[in-house]
């Protein structure tokens, strides 16, 4: 689950380039398991992106199966 956090914000970097973001909202479902060393990819896509919140939701796979979905809100903050 950590991974797929770190995910949404790979996913979003276009939208965060300008402004720092935090996780405002996580979801996720394991499909399926998977082992220690077992290499792990994440895709996804931006699903909205607003002024102040990104939606983004993506898959985390290993060899093209599916192990767990997810789904967050990233939150843009303002620079002191």
């Amino acid at each position: 689950m950590a991974f797929a956090d770190f995910s949404l914000f790979w996913i979003a970097h276009e939208e965060t380039r300008d402004s720092p973001a935090v996780t405002a909202s996580f979801n996720s479902e394991f499909i399926d398991s998977a082992k220690e060393g077992d290499l792990l990819e994440a895709t996804g896509e931006v699903v909205r992106a607003a002024a102040s919140l990104i939606f983004v939701r993506g898959l985390v796979s290993k060899s093209s199966s599916p192990i767990l979905n997810f789904s967050g809100v990233l939150k843009k903050v303002r620079r002191a």
